[in-house]
C-alpha cells in the first residue's frame, strides 16, 4: 500500500467541504467562488498521484475496479434514493412510480450525461486512459503539453460552437485534462511544489496573492460571461482568466493544506470518494425537506441566517456521511468501493 501524503488528504478533505457548499449555494458568491476551483483541485490532486507502471491491460483493470467498480455499485445507490425522494416528495400528480423513476435513472447512469455526482467518475476514467497514452508513448514532456493544450482549445471551440455534452462525459476530458496533466508535473519535478507544498510561512503573503487573483478573475468573469467555471453545464467562461482562477484556487488550497491539520478534514479527504458520490443525491434531499418544514428554506436573508443554514446542513452532512462512510468501509460493502 502506497504511503499516504498527509498534505494531499488535507486538500482532499477541503475539496469536499468545498463541493458540500457548491451544491449548496450555486449561484452565490461564496458557491461560485467554490466552483471556480473544487473539480479542478480534485483533478489536480488525481494528476498528482497518478503513475504508470504497469502494461495497459494490467493498468485498465486497476482503473476499471478503483474508479468503475464504485461507479456501478454506488450509482444503483444514487438512482434509487432519487427516484424514492422523487416518489416522496413530489409536488406533481403526474410524476411516475418508484418502478419507473428508478430504471430511467439506471438508464441515465448507463449513458452518463452529466448524472448527478457520478459524472465525475466517468471524466477521471477516460483522463486516466488518456494520461496513459501521453505518459507511456510520449516521452517529450513538452509534446505532451502541447496536446493538452490543443485538446483544451478544441474543446472550448466545441462548446462556444453549440456542442451538448456526449454519453460518458467524453466532451470534458479535454476541458479537464490540463488540471490532471498540471498536478502530474506537480509531482514529477518536485521543484514545483517547492513556493507551495511547504511549511513555510514564506508560502503565506504567496497564499494571500493567489487568493485575491482568484476572486478578481472570478469577479471579472461573472461581470463578463455572468459565471464562471461550471464543468457540469459546460459553462467556462473567458477560457484563460478561468484556468488561471482555477489554478490560483488550487494553489492556495495546496499552500493552506501544508499549514494546517485536523483529523476531520484528514479523515474526509481519506473517504472522499463516498463523501462525493452521496452527498447530493442521498443526504441533501432529505435535509432540504427537513428545513423547509422548519421554514429554514433557501431565502436565506441576512448573512447570518446564510452562515447558520449552510454551516449547520454542512456539518450535519459530515455527521451523516461519517457513519455513512464507516458501513463501507468497515465492513464487506468494502468490496464496492474497489478496496476488497
Amino acid at each position: 500500500m502506497k504511503e499516504r501524503i498527509a498534505w494531499v488528504d488535507t486538500a482532499k478533505g477541503i475539496g469536499i467541504l468545498l463541493v458540500f457548499l457548491g451544491h449548496l449555494v450555486e449561484t452565490s458568491w461564496p458557491g461560485m467562488w467554490a466552483y471556480s476551483f473544487h473539480l479542478p483541485l480534485f483533478f489536480f490532486l488525481s494528476g498528482f498521484l497518478f503513475t504508470v507502471k504497469d502494461s495497459f491491460g494490467v493498468f485498465f483493470k486497476k482503473k476499471a475496479k478503483s474508479i468503475l467498480l464504485p461507479y456501478v455499485s454506488f450509482g444503483i445507490i444514487i438512482c434509487f434514493f432519487a427516484a424514492l425522494w422523487d416518489t416522496l416528495f413530489a409536488t406533481s400528480v403526474l410524476h411516475p412510480p418508484f418502478l419507473i423513476t428508478f430504471l430511467k435513472n439506471i438508464f441515465y447512469m448507463v449513458i452518463q450525461n452529466r448524472f448527478a455526482t457520478l459524472w465525475y467518475l466517468a471524466v477521471l476514467f477516460w483522463i486516466n486512459l488518456v494520461m496513459y497514452l501521453l505518459v507511456r508513448y510520449i516521452k517529450n514532456t513538452w509534446i505532451s503539453g502541447g496536446i493538452v493544450v490543443i485538446l483544451l482549445c478544441l474543446g472550448n471551440i466545441y462548446y462556444k460552437k453549440g456542442g451538448v455534452s456526449l454519453p460518458w462525459n467524453v466532451d470534458t476530458v479535454a476541458m479537464a485534462l490540463p488540471f490532471f496533466f498540471i498536478g502530474y508535473l506537480f509531482q514529477r519535478y518536485p521543484v514545483l511544489q517547492k513556493p507551495f507544498a511547504s511549511k513555510d510561512l514564506k508560502s503565506i503573503p504567496l497564499a494571500v496573492i493567489l487568493y485575491f487573483i482568484s476572486v478578481n478573475l472570478l469577479q471579472y468573469n461573472k461581470e463578463k460571461t455572468g459565471f464562471g467555471l461550471e464543468m457540469y453545464n459546460n459553462s467556462y467562461g473567458i477560457l484563460p482568466i478561468t484556468y488561471v482562477c482555477a489554478f490560483a484556487g488550487i494553489f492556495l488550497t495546496v499552500i493552506v493544506s501544508n499549514h494546517i491539520y485536523g483529523k476531520a478534514l484528514t479523515y474526509i479527504g481519506k473517504n472522499s470518494l463516498v463523501f462525493f458520490l452521496l452527498h447530493q443525491a442521498v443526504v441533501y434531499p432529505l435535509l432540504d425537506e427537513i428545513y423547509w418544514i422548519l421554514g429554514w428554506g433557501t431565502a436565506y436573508g441576512s448573512a447570518l441566517r446564510f452562515l447558520g443554514v449552510c454551516g449547520s446542513k454542512i456539518l450535519i452532512t459530515c455527521f451523516i456521511m461519517f457513519a455513512v462512510n464507516e458501513l463501507f468501509t468497515k465492513t464487506k460493502l468494502r468490496v464496492m468501493l474497489g478496496k476488497a
